[in-house]
């Protein structure tokens, strides 16, 4: 591969960088266990300067969801369970409120997010298994339909995967993760205790990026309570490589088996589809064909995290992309990088929208507010035949790409949003990213 490959994707994460407003970001691949490339971007830390290294921790937000799927995989290896069990079978005293038939919802849900519970309210000062499904026994949860039948990004229901873990294991959930994939697969200056980031040093300061006064502001790493089963891993680029040969070396690290190839596979199975190319795996995406190879990876976001991680298992090919701050496009950093190791253009996206010309009646039926409990909402209006998205704050043109997605441009990259119609042809929720939203007062 030329060196003159990964000359082009450098310009393009500085560009992307400039635009976005990113004040660190570290990369690295390997491939077969060799390093192809690593590096940092920008700083640490905006008060001292202190560059970014492949070794600086960060936050990976929900890359940390795929460490929890390992573990449950492996309870499965070991016969303790099966995803194809219901959930109630491990943990006896879980109920979703307004759910109608907790037996229907297995380990394989709340491993993909296809539960049919939509998001609900965010509440990181619960520290306890036990107390938060008893927040969700009495949250007025909203059902979007039978398990397996939507897929909807939910924290509160993939967070009983941790729950699982400790009841079977007889250990606390992150005493469970550190000692037997943490420690035991020797991943460096990778923790779930921000207590321990002092000590370890060349840790990232977490920025949000303030729009209106055009300023970085500093934020705390979030203490995240028992959502760390989806997000609470702080790591660098490089132990995300060695971590990233366990899925590569189907299951081997070291000459030590830690999973069975078995579990692995079926682990980045396609289960639900949720784009155009993109499956929603066990705790990974997947896009099983982008140029001959399959794509397998997942994201994280949070404040002063945006994240990505994954692999292309036929080239024993691992990336890592970290990034000191919120909703900036890791994904795109990520992309170039394996575009530039499969020496394919630096620039090429796995999905493009189509384009779509639409009667003014078909987007008449989407226009609306839309909403969901975590907190999460948009609107779209009709101007002049035009369809603008309003989200956070912001104006978008948006255009149609069928007779049942908006598109609109955030980024410099489509940000798709699809609806879904019920029997009288009426739009009741709408999927924005990976989370559902539903529209006026959210009933059907």
């Amino acid at each position: 591969m030329a060196d003159s490959r990964w000359v082009e994707f450098e310009d393009y994460v500085k560009e992307l960088m400039e635009r976005t407003h990113i004040v660190g970001a570290a990369v690295a691949v390997s491939q077969r266990g060799e390093v192809l490339y690593e590096d940092g971007f920008g700083v640490r830390n905006l008060a001292t300067g202190d560059p970014v290294t492949p070794d600086t921790i960060f936050g990976i937000g929900s890359v940390s969801k795929s460490f929890t799927g390992l573990a449950v995989m492996e309870l499965q290896d070991k016969g303790l369970l099966s995803v194809d069990e219901p959930v109630v079978k491990y943990l006896p005293d879980v109920h979703i409120n307004n759910m109608p038939d907790m037996s229907a919802v297995k380990v394989k849900h709340i491993l993909s997010h296809t539960t049919g519970l939509s998001p609900v309210n965010r509440r990181e000062d619960i520290t306890t298994f036990a107390a938060h499904m008893d927040y969700l026994r009495s949250f007025n949860c909203r059902i979007l339909g039978r398990p397996g039948g939507y897929f909807s990004y939910c924290n509160d229901t993939f967070l009983l995967n941790g729950a699982i873990i400790e009841q079977l294991s007889g250990q606390r959930y992150r005493s469970y993760m550190m000692e037997n994939f943490v420690k035991r697969t020797g991943l460096p200056r990778t923790t779930y205790d921000i207590s321990e980031l002092q000590g370890f040093g060349n840790a990232t300061v977490p920025y949000i990026y303030n729009k209106h006064t055009k300023q970085h502001e500093e934020r705390p790493y979030p203490s995240l309570g028992t959502y760390e089963v989806g997000g609470g891993v702080r790591s660098c680029v490089r132990a995300l490589l060695r971590y990233g040969q366990l899925y590569v070396n189907n299951g081997v690290l070291d000459g030590e088996r830690v999973l069975s190839e078995a579990a692995l596979r079926q682990m980045r199975r396609p289960f639900h589809q949720i784009s155009r190319k993109a499956h929603y795996c066990f705790a990974l995406e997947t896009v099983p064909d982008y140029e001959g190879n399959a794509l397998v990876f997942h994201g994280g976001s949070q404040p002063g995290v945006s994240a990505h991680f994954g692999f292309v298992p036929e080239k024993g090919l691992v990336a890592a992309v970290l990034t000191n701050v919120t909703s900036v496009p890791a994904k795109a950093i990520w992309q170039g990088a394996v575009n530039a190791a499969l020496d394919l253009p630096v620039r090429q996206q796995v999905e493009i929208e189509p384009q779509y010309s639409p009667a003014q009646e078909e987007l008449a039926r989407l226009a609306g507010s839309y909403e969901n409990d975590e907190g999460n909402k948009f609107r779209v209006m009709i101007e002049a035949g035009v369809p603008l998205i309003e989200t956070e704050g912001e104006r978008y043109q948006a255009r149609a790409s069928d007779d049942r997605t908006l598109v609109f441009c955030q980024n410099g990259f489509d940000s798709p949003i699809r609806f879904f119609f019920d029997d009288k042809g009426e739009v009741w929720v709408a999927r924005m990213g990976v989370r559902m939203h539903w529209k006026g007062s959210g009933s059907r």
